[in-house]
């Protein structure tokens, strides 16, 4: 969501989204219920939660899928690696030993 906006029926949507709901509509895409007026308010507190979740995640952000999948190939790789390690300490333990 980039531009949340809250509607006369007190829910949040994206500004785009419900612009093109109400041109061609007066009811609430949520209830159904006739809306009293098609003045959207932005959702500034949304928004701001929006913008705090990205920036938490931004090292993960990407700004090619090739980048994505280059980290994502080092990331399994690495994990298959601990998997496997881990895969052979398990064998060993559950072996009987030798005689």
């Amino acid at each position: 969501m980039v531009e949340p906006v809250v509607a006369a029926d007190g829910q949040s949507y994206e500004r785009t989204a419900i612009e093109r709901w109400l041109a061609t509509k007066s009811t609430s895409p949520l209830t159904g219920g006739e809306l009293e007026r098609s003045i959207l308010i932005p959702n500034h507190n949304l928004r701001r939660t929006i913008r705090e979740w990205q920036e938490a995640r931004a090292p993960f952000s990407f700004c090619a899928l090739g980048s994505l999948c280059a980290c994502l190939e080092r990331v399994c790789v690495k994990n298959l690696g601990h998997f496997t390690n881990s895969l052979a300490t398990a064998k060993q333990c559950a072996s009987p030993p030798e005689l």
